[in-house]
């Protein structure tokens, strides 16, 4: 059971807060459905920005192709400076830190 709900992305604090609940006579499972819930609309949300860093890609390869394919061998195609001018660089997935240190 544990290492299912590991594998769905329940960490083990949550794991733990819902055993002791049901430990103590109660029935989480609106809590773990709500939990489960959360964990699929992060998920989402996810997929959806590496749909579109794919998409990303597949276009600037295009791109950089031709520029290869107009650039002179041994010159310089300048493919990481065509990346700065794109219109709309692509939102970074920033973690947030803990100013407290990771196990505060």
């Amino acid at each position: 059971m544990v290492q299912a709900a590991l594998s769905l992305g329940f960490t083990l604090d949550e794991l733990v807060a819902v055993l002791r609940e049901r430990a103590r006579g109660h029935a989480p499972c609106k809590r773990v459905r709500a939990l489960a819930e959360q964990k699929l609309q992060a998920l989402e949300l996810r997929m959806a920005e590496l749909a579109r860093v794919r998409s990303a890609l597949v276009e600037t390869l295009a791109e950089w192709d031709a520029k290869l394919a107009r650039t002179a061998t041994g010159s310089c195609a300048g493919l990481l400076e065509a990346l700065a001018s794109r219109l709309h660089p692509l939102p970074l997935h920033r973690h947030t830190r803990n100013p407290r240190g990771p196990f505060s």
